[in-house]
């Protein structure tokens, strides 16, 4: 119960969304996760600087958190992908 209290307390200045992704982080799946929450962003609207921001933001909220390097090479890559086809 203690647990949950500072889990809670750690997460309240999150959104939903970032909730939902920090509570869903593996360590196998991190940049799988971010990507997912770049998608997101993407569709809601958010461009490349928005959505680039959010990522690096919640990575470092992260315990074990990816090189910004590989979120630039990996996450932010697919998502200049997904922006050029639209």
């Amino acid at each position: 119960n203690e647990v949950r209290k500072q889990l809670m307390n750690s997460q309240q200045s999150m959104d939903n969304l970032e909730r939902w992704v920090i509570n869903n982080i593996g360590d196998g799946n991190r940049n799988n996760m971010l990507l997912r929450y770049a998608m997101i962003l993407l569709d809601g609207g958010f461009d490349f600087e928005g959505v680039r921001t959010r990522v690096i933001s919640l990575n470092d909220k992260i315990p074990d958190k990816l090189d910004e390097v590989e979120i630039m090479g990996t996450v932010m890559t697919t998502v200049m992908k997904t922006i050029a086809k639209r």
